[in-house]
């Protein structure tokens, strides 16, 4: 009897720690299991939204594609248009009289000058050129400048314009 008693207690044991041990396992199992239903969810969603943004790309992919053929078709005809009429770029701006032709032709010079003396204090940064260089060219360009801005105020004038 005690014997018996004691293969009982033995097995009860053992059948306790087997138990202990796959209830242990279970548990793990089971946070295992709702960690891959989480991240399958988390895939699900993110493949929902790379579908969404791969549609919205192919449809701006469509609409620039209609927008290049629409350029391009512009471009075409600009191109003819200008073939027809052989235009040159300086014939765009007319004036009605000597004394505005006048006027424009000193204000592109004077805002050429402008640019040159900007180009030189540039030059002068980078040390291109010297100190004395940039003086005798800044002076002489400031000169013609001064004579440019005179000249226009002068046509202003006569034109009845604001000076």
């Amino acid at each position: 009897m005690s014997m018996r008693s004691g293969v009982e207690d033995a097995v009860r044991r053992k059948l306790r720690d087997e138990y202990a041990i796959k209830n242990t396992e279970i548990q793990s199992l089971k946070k295992v299991h709702d960690e891959l239903n989480t991240g399958q969810m988390n895939l699900k969603r993110a493949i929902e939204t790379l579908d969404r943004e791969t549609e919205g790309m192919d449809r701006s992919l469509q609409e620039l594609k209609i927008e290049q053929k629409k350029l391009e078709e512009a471009k075409r005809e600009a191109e003819q248009l200008n073939d027809a009429t052989d235009m040159k770029p300086e014939d765009a701006v007319s004036t009605t009289t000597p004394l505005y032709r006048q006027l424009l032709n000193a204000h592109a010079e004077e805002s050429a000058v402008h640019e040159a003396i900007y180009y030189l204090g540039e030059a002068m940064k980078q040390e291109i050129i010297d100190c004395d260089v940039f003086l005798k060219q800044v002076r002489k360009m400031a000169r013609r400048q001064f004579f440019l801005k005179a000249t226009m105020n002068k046509c202003r004038k006569v034109a009845g314009l604001p000076v």
